[in-house]
């Protein structure tokens, strides 16, 4: 084979590799859109009172109108590639818990408590929004909060303070 034609084979499979890795991205990125819509979470998610439960929270209703979809807390920021390895392990564990658990028998007060919270939330998630510790008209007693959460933030997680601001409980 001339010099000339491996060349142009290389060129080709180059290109051939470029688009479709090109292809097999924008397929993926498109099938984590899809599956990370809330109403896609509630089709398998076995935690019953999870959507009325976030519905009662201030991620849902507040005076700014902003709603937080399920993916942004029980997901990493989707700007890591660890978005994707959670997002894959997080489906494979509730399809498998609709498909084989007894929800019945899931004791959902005590996967609420922050023990089990922290392994379904992502401390990344939460400072992703909350950039600013110290927003106008944050109390007094929020601010000495905030303050000693900054100077232990290794030892802490914002679930220590805000266990209940996802999903309401009386």
């Amino acid at each position: 084979m001339s010099t000339e034609k491996r060349h142009r084979s290389l060129t080709l499979v180059f290109l051939f590799g470029f688009f479709l890795s090109f292809f097999i991205i924008l397929v993926l990125e498109s099938i984590a859109v899809k599956t990370s819509t809330n109403e896609f979470c509630e089709s398998c998610h076995v935690h019953p009172q999870a959507t009325q439960s976030w519905k009662l929270s201030p991620h849902h209703d507040n005076a700014h109108g902003v709603a937080v979809r399920c993916v942004e807390c029980h997901l990493p920021p989707k700007d890591s590639f660890r978005f994707y390895t959670a997002k894959a392990a997080t489906g494979i564990r509730d399809a498998y818990g609709k498909l084989f658990r007894d929800i019945e028998k899931i004791n959902w007060e005590e996967k609420s408590r922050l023990e089990k919270a922290v392994y379904f939330t992502y401390q990344a998630s939460c400072k992703k929004c909350h950039q600013n510790l110290f927003p106008i008209g944050l109390s007094k007693k929020g601010e000495d909060a905030h303050l000693y959460y900054s100077q232990h933030e290794n030892e802490m997680r914002c679930l220590n303070c805000h266990l209940r601001v996802g999903h309401y409980s009386h």
